[in-house]
C-alpha cells in the first residue's frame, strides 16, 4: 500500500500528534504544564530516498508562562542502499 500510494501523491505518511506534560516542581517554584503538537509528513521522493520534514510547536516550554513559545523545523532524510 504504501508503494501505490507514494506513485499516486509523492506522500507515504501524513500525521499530527498532540502532547501534555506537567514538569516537576522540584526548585519550589510554581510550573505549568508544556504542550507540545507534531505535524509530520513523509515523502518518498524516490524509490531510494525518503524525506520528512516534521514541524513542532511548544507552548508554555519547560512550564514556563514568561517564556515565549517556540517552534522548530526540522528534516529528516532517509537513503535505503
Amino acid at each position: 500500500m504504501r508503494s501505490i500510494l507514494s506513485a499516486i501523491s509523492g506522500v507515504a505518511v501524513l500525521g499530527c500528534g498532540v502532547a501534555r506534560g506537567q514538569p516537576v516542581d522540584g526548585a519550589g517554584v510554581t510550573v505549568h504544564h508544556e504542550t507540545v503538537i507534531e505535524n509530520y509528513c513523509s515523502a518518498t521522493t524516490t524509490p531510494w530516498l525518503n524525506v520528512s520534514p516534521p514541524l513542532q510547536y511548544v507552548m508554555n516550554p519547560s512550564g514556563s508562562q514568561t517564556a515565549d513559545d517556540a517552534a522548530a523545523l526540522g528534516l529528516r532524510i532517509e537513503k535505503r542502499f
